[in-house]
This record gives C-alpha cells, structure tokens and sequence, in this order.
C-alpha cells in the first residue's frame, strides 16, 4: 500500500478475484481512501475466509494472463473452466488467434521463487499475427528457452500440435483444462487445473 506498484499490483489481485459488483476500500498511508473495484470474481470466497488453493490457482492464472511485455494495455480473452470465464458465442467467433495458457502460484511463501508458468499456443506458435505482434509472455526466450520473454516459466507449446504437449483435455470451446510445468512425461504429475487459455484478435 505505501508505494504505487503495490497498490497496482493489489488492484489487479482484487479484480481477478472478486466480481464487478464488489469494491474493496483502503486507506493509503495519507490517510486517503483507495477503492479496489471488482471485475471477474474467480476467488469470490475469499471475502469469507482465507485463499483456498483453487482459488490461488484462479487468481494466479488471471494475472499471469495480463502481463504484457511490452507495458501497453491490450484487450484479451480469458478463457477456463471457471464459470466466471465463460466466453459469449460472439467473442469466440472474434477473438480467434490463440497466444497461449497461463497458470501456476503467484501466492507462495515469503522467500520463495513465484511459481508463474506459461505455454505456447498454436497460433503464437505459428507466428505473430494481428494482437500477437505485441503480446510475447507465451513465446521462449532466445538467450534462456527455459523462461519467456516475460520471465515465465517456459512449458513448451500447449496443445497437440506439438510433439510433447505441455496441456492436455482440451473443451470444445478451445481452452485446456490441465497443464504441466514441463512438456515432458515425468512432470505430468504436476498438474495445474486452474489455467487460464488467452486469445487475442485477429
């Protein structure tokens, strides 16, 4: 709260978790008030009680999938399993470019290294197209091909188009289901549920 990147960072935390409807109020070490609004409310829980490990999942997916290399804001498309995720039909028709998957936890214990992993979709993997060109955080490093550009953990391509897919069980609306920390077998055990899939237009 005593410096702005914190209170950035918390106005982005409460509006992955709480919904639209809900506004937190703060008051800054002046003795201001800040109001933290709402949007799309996938850890509506935690007003109850403490984080749960879904929801730290949830959370942790949406603002890996916000993250944008290149510091301008751009419109995205969140797609999972959660049912504050559900995308209108108009949107999948529009937003069809797919940047990639995001998941892992941004909640972890003080000390500890954030667990933030991302994989590349098929359409950033084919090249950069339309809203792909300034989104880069799915894409790996050239000087580290174990991180992205953005620092992410680098799991390797998402789906089946791959030849070691990091995510598998794929919905009929085009978001996984379940990813891994690495495009290999023996990580398979590591298993993350709460991804969040980003597509962008084209």
């Amino acid at each position: 709260m005593s410096a702005p990147e914190g209170r950035e960072l918390l106005s982005f935390i409460v509006s992955c978790a709480l919904p639209e409807d809900v506004t937190l109020v703060a008051t800054a070490p002046d003795g201001s008030a800040l109001e933290f609004p709402g949007e799309v409310g996938l850890a509506n829980e935690w007003l109850d009680h403490p984080l749960r490990k879904a929801g730290r999942g949830w959370v942790s997916a949406c603002l890996f999938a916000r993250v944008n290399d290149h510091d301008v804001p751009l419109p995205i498309s969140m797609r999972g399993q959660h049912q504050a995720l559900a995308t209108p039909p108009e949107e999948e028709a529009n937003w069809t470019l797919e940047e990639g998957a995001f998941y892992g936890d941004y909640f972890v214990a003080p000390g500890e290294p954030v667990q933030w992993i991302a994989c590349r979709g098929k359409d950033q993997a084919a090249g950069e197209t339309g809203g792909l060109v300034d989104r880069d955080c799915t894409e790996p490093d050239p000087n580290d091909p174990t991180h992205t550009k953005c620092g992410f953990i680098y799991a390797g391509d998402c789906g089946d188009f791959a030849p070691e897919p990091a995510c598998d069980h794929l919905s009929p609306h085009g978001f996984y289901r379940k990813c891994h920390a690495l495009s290999s077998d023996e990580s398979h055990s590591d298993a993350f549920r709460e991804v969040i899939t980003v597509f962008v237009l084209p």
